[in-house]
């Protein structure tokens, strides 16, 4: 909302750019009709049309608020729809990045060339708390809330910049390892994650095509690492997302934007089954190891939610294009992104059986995080 100042010309105190009523009968016949224009359009919608927009009051102490950032904006949303802060932020930050389960605090990477060897921590309202020095071009950013670290995953130390390292922090920031990846997980990260019960760390790279998925312990001393090739045909599209089950410890893997299937491989790097189905996935229940996916068809991006089994529990909204959705591991409920920009998207809202629940609530880009419960072991 616009708050607009107000000045007073002579005639009492108006607000700059309202319309001034005149108080002449035409005037009234012409407000008359336009109230009787605009209430038959409301009947005509239906109550049960949604118009968008926040679907309930503000919670400012909400235990799961939504961030999304974009450039110089961070804005932090209620469960409800309904935005609590909008916090400029300098220098400029950009994905990838996360919110710390257990407090809260928002971790980032800079965008801008100059700071592109940082993370920047924020706490829960906005504010900087720290930033981490010689960190170049951080490509993967995971949480262990079980144990109170952050995996990163960066590409080269600000002279090998061909390389790839995996360092580990406390909540703080504070560096507790950095060692170089193994040379098969080759130049780039996609993705990473955490079995958060053991600590093991999964990371998706481009050491071969399609890719490599390496696991490590919670050391980073490598476990083992398997290729795209040992689970599927060559042609398999690249992967660049892997997502771990909290569960049971295995990973679904999927390609971005999109597949003919999606796969998941256990804790000791097998095949456990094949999701055939045109599309991705988004995220993994930490909770209940269900699997929200989308699928792609020319025009039209429908949701799917499966059990951690593979049976389709519902199929939910459809639009043009899905970019990012999480799901909400307190109700079921999930958040997905939708538009046509990077600057000016929406979200919607849908429940644990898939019906709609709200629609276009306006973000600030494609990608935003939502505070998550720290799993219960």
């Amino acid at each position: 909302m616009t708050i607009r100042k107000g000045y007073d010309d002579g005639n009492g105190p108006r607000v700059r750019g309202a319309v001034s009523l005149n108080t002449s009968r035409s005037a009234h016949s012409a407000f008359l009709g336009f109230f009787i224009f605009a209430a038959a359009l409301l009947m005509a919608c239906g109550e049960d049309e949604y118009a968008g927009g926040p679907i309930g009051p503000v919670n400012a102490n909400d235990p799961h608020p939504i961030w999304t950032l974009y450039g110089d904006i961070f804005q932090k949303l209620d469960q409800n729809g309904n935005v609590l802060l909008t916090v400029p932020v300098n220098p400029h930050t950009d994905s990838p990045g996360g919110v710390n389960p257990t407090n809260g605090d928002i971790w980032v990477h800079g965008a801008h060339a100059d700071d592109q060897n940082r993370i920047f921590i924020y706490d829960a309202n906005g504010h900087k708390k720290k930033t981490i020095e010689n960190v170049h071009f951080a490509e993967a950013i995971a949480f262990d809330s079980h144990h109170d670290r952050v995996w990163v995953v960066q590409t080269g130390d600000g002279e090998q910049e061909e390389d790839l390292y995996l360092s580990k922090f406390d909540y703080n920031g504070n560096l507790i390892f950095k060692k170089p990846a193994p040379p098969e997980l080759g130049t780039a990260a996609f993705d990473a994650g955490v079995y958060e019960k053991t600590g093991e760390f999964w990371v998706v790279g481009n050491g071969y095509s399609p890719r490599v998925i390496y696991k490590f312990d919670p050391n980073g001393e490598p476990i083992f690492y398997k290729t795209t090739h040992d689970f599927g045909p060559s042609n398999w599209l690249p992967v660049q997302r892997i997502l771990v089950d909290q569960t049971d410890g295995a990973v679904w893997l999927a390609a971005v934007p999109v597949n003919e299937f999606a796969l998941k491989i256990g804790a000791d790097g097998g095949l456990i089954l094949r999701l055939d189905q045109r599309g991705g996935i988004f995220d993994v229940g930490r909770k209940t190891g269900n699997v929200l996916t989308y699928v792609w068809e020319p025009g039209a991006n429908t949701l799917r939610m499966y059990t951690k089994s593979g049976d389709l529990i519902w199929q939910g909204p459809s639009t043009k294009q899905y970019y990012w959705a999480t799901i909400n591991d307190f109700d079921g409920s999930c958040w997905a992104s939708y538009g046509t920009t990077y600057t000016t998207e929406s979200m919607r809202k849908v429940s644990a059986d898939g019906g709609m629940l709200a629609d276009d609530i306006r973000i600030r880009d494609r990608r935003f995080y939502v505070k998550r419960d720290p799993y219960p072991y």
